[in-house]
């Protein structure tokens, strides 16, 4: 298994691109170890969080450009899998990124908005463009079907079970 040190001595002041870069490189590393990625109670707390912040009204809430970078190396090293499935090409943007990883958190579609700040409309064009890219299919109607089928390790989702 890769050793945090990785991490450790990442530049976390990267731009999104090189972040995303850092973080699947790591995931790729993580996906060619042979242990299983262990319960992340750093991670499950960032979900609860993230889910408290999408209940307060946009734009007071927010999640900051610093939490979204560790919410998605924290993910990438729970989910080695799923990320690299869903960065598999490198073909997502930063926005799709995190609604990808939102909806496969089973994040409700006005939880994404408003972590994101981002109308309905917006969403679905984004869900569009993630579908379009991830599976070859061009509506955002299927997207979330599809997403189901993205193996998550089911011991780091912890927050999902508190919050049902």
């Amino acid at each position: 298994m890769p050793s945090d040190s990785f991490l450790q001595n990442v530049n976390w002041t990267l731009d999104e691109a090189e972040l995303n870069d850092k973080i699947r490189e790591y995931a790729q590393r993580l996906l060619h170890s042979d242990e299983m990625v262990g319960e992340s109670p750093q991670f499950t707390l960032m979900i609860e969080e993230f889910h408290e912040k999408a209940e307060r009204k946009r734009n007071t809430s927010m999640p900051t450009k610093l939490e979204w970078e560790q919410f998605l190396r924290l993910f990438a090293q729970t989910q080695p899998k799923a990320y690299a499935a869903i960065g598999r090409e490198q073909t997502l943007s930063p926005q799709e990124l995190r609604v990808c990883i939102l909806l496969l958190l089973k994040f409700a579609n006005s939880e994404v908005m408003a972590l994101l700040n981002v109308s309905s409309q917006s969403l679905t064009n984004v869900k569009s463009r993630i579908n379009e890219k991830l599976f070859g299919i061009s509506n955002a109607s299927t997207l979330e079907n599809k997403i189901k089928e993205i193996p998550i390790v089911p011991e780091t989702m912890n927050a999902q079970k508190l919050l049902s």
